[in-house]
């Protein structure tokens, strides 16, 4: 026979709320999902050229929302918005694997620095 003390209890149906809430956001809770670092979060929204505000007019995420996911404190499944939202503009994180760090890569970006500044007009 297993006891719970109160705090024990809640935190076991917490858990499974945040399960069912995830399942429910199209999130496959049986996987570990790797979640970039909140920098690359602010560099990506850089690369688009955006504001928070404007990030959130186009995503439907809360300012608020990619406030703290910028700043490490939002929860799983804001971050996991956001990434979406990143992913549908052409901005793909790059996780970790046989070499240290992550990395971006965009779909939009495809001329040199010398090209890129010319089609700027600078």
């Amino acid at each position: 026979m297993v006891f719970f003390d109160r705090s024990e209890a809640f935190l076991c149906y917490g858990l499974v709320r945040v399960n069912y809430y995830l399942r429910g956001e199209g999130f496959d809770d049986t996987q570990s999902y790797m979640r970039p670092p909140p920098r690359l979060l602010v560099a990506a929204r850089l690369l688009l050229g955006q504001t928070q505000a404007e990030v959130a007019a186009d995503s439907g995420i809360s300012a608020k929302s990619i406030f703290k996911a910028e700043n490490g404190t939002a929860g799983i499944v804001s971050v996991e918005k956001l990434m979406r939202h990143y992913a549908a503009k052409g901005v793909s994180f790059i996780e970790p694997g046989s070499k240290p760090g992550w990395g971006i890569q965009t779909d939009f970006l495809q001329n040199d620095y010398d090209t890129e500044s010319a089609a700027l007009g600078q």
